[in-house]
């Protein structure tokens, strides 16, 4: 079974055998509600044992929220964290597409940590899964890549994550994941003509365009040096 299923809801987070339990869903909603780091870790100590690979990535993708520009290199060493981020190398496996993606935006966000090997994990698991992603995993596994400098690494991913864009993002109707993307492979050198030019035939399409999204997107079109006179 995988939770979250089901055409209405959002796509799960992680593949699970039954039900899920109803006190993890209790703990998704608590975790979202902390706006204090040392406030999330205190509940992290006391309730980490019962979590699931859910819970585990709710709590990634609280922390750089909660955090903002802190630098958590301080952290690092602190018994909840080191258990926190065993349980997030131990959930990988169990992820679908959108918790390997939430995952991995939370791990390139955190400031003044990083765990390499915790990274290359999820991102051979989102390869092999690539297929699978919708447009706004896609766009964030692609912003990952450009924002962690991970390029020469990860060519073939780059190469998969240029074909999913073209045949889900370009088509999805969503401006920010049009301009992340553009942003993405502007920012890592990986631009194609190509490409651009159906993200750019798919934002003139787009009727929300929010003000950071169409900076994000003229600065990519900048830098790649593709002129696009319809879209501009």
């Amino acid at each position: 079974a995988t939770w979250q299923q089901g055409k209405k809801g959002p796509p799960p987070i992680f593949c699970s055998i039954g039900v899920r339990h109803p006190r993890n869903i209790e703990i998704d909603i608590e975790l979202r509600n902390y706006d204090s780091l040392n406030e999330l870790f205190a509940f992290v100590s006391r309730e980490l044992a019962r979590f699931d690979a859910g819970n585990v990535v709710i709590t990634a993708a609280q922390i750089p929220k909660v955090a903002g520009d802190q630098d958590l290199g301080h952290r690092c060493q602190d018994p909840a964290w080191l258990e926190l981020q065993d349980r997030m190398h131990r959930a990988v496996s169990r992820l679908e597409p959108r918790g390997l993606s939430m995952l991995a935006y939370a791990l390139a966000r955190i400031r003044g940590w990083r765990d390499d090997k915790l990274i290359a994990e999820v991102l051979e698991a989102s390869k092999k899964r690539i297929t699978d992603f919708g447009p706004t995993d896609t766009a964030k596994l692609a912003w990952v890549l450009a924002k962690l400098q991970i390029k020469e690494q990860a060519q073939e991913l780059w190469i998969a994550l240029s074909k999913e864009a073209a045949k889900k993002i370009c088509t999805s109707g969503r401006f920010i994941d049009i301009s992340m993307t553009a942003w993405a492979f502007a920012k890592a050198g990986m631009a194609e003509r190509v490409l651009f030019g159906q993200l750019a035939t798919a934002a003139m399409a787009c009727t929300e365009l929010p003000p950071h999204t169409i900076a994000n997107l003229v600065w990519a079109f900048a830098k790649t040096k593709n002129p696009n006179p319809p879209l501009f």
